[in-house]
């Protein structure tokens, strides 16, 4: 069985009955319990549930379980360095030359290390550092 798992965010449970499968209306709450996710948990990852039904099938709980680490990792923001408050075009290929590439680096780095390597005040590079950390978190 094929798991199903669209980025639209579909995700539906597999019912069988003999030889036959379809697409069912909710995950059974054996088949969440298995998964590790709660009711609730389960709400809030917008999962569809099916309260009356009592089976569990293995494809169901795999689903669940690839669904939630979808879920649980967000995707990461491929953000330039030109967005951090303070940083033009020349900075920003002065950073990148200097081994800041990504605004994560970016947020990550000691404002010290960051002054020594550019040539700027490290009050600046903190200032940089502190944008980058604001735009990370938005």
């Amino acid at each position: 069985m094929v798991l199903v798992i669209n980025m639209v965010e579909d995700i539906y449970a597999v019912i069988k009955k003999g030889r036959k499968s379809r697409k069912g209306r909710g995950f059974s709450s054996h088949e969440l319990k298995e998964a590790g996710l709660s009711f609730l948990q389960a709400l809030e990852l917008c999962i569809p549930i099916d309260p009356k039904r009592s089976t569990k099938y293995d494809e169901n709980v795999d689903t669940l379980k690839a669904y939630r680490v979808v879920k649980a990792t967000p995707p990461e923001r491929d953000i330039d360095l030109r967005e951090v408050k303070g940083i033009g075009q020349k900075r920003a290929e002065q950073l990148k030359a200097a081994g800041f590439d990504s605004v994560q680096k970016l947020a990550e780095s000691k404002s010290q290390h960051l002054a020594e390597a550019i040539g700027v005040s490290e009050n600046r590079a903190a200032n940089w550092i502190e944008s980058a950390k604001i735009l990370l978190s938005s």
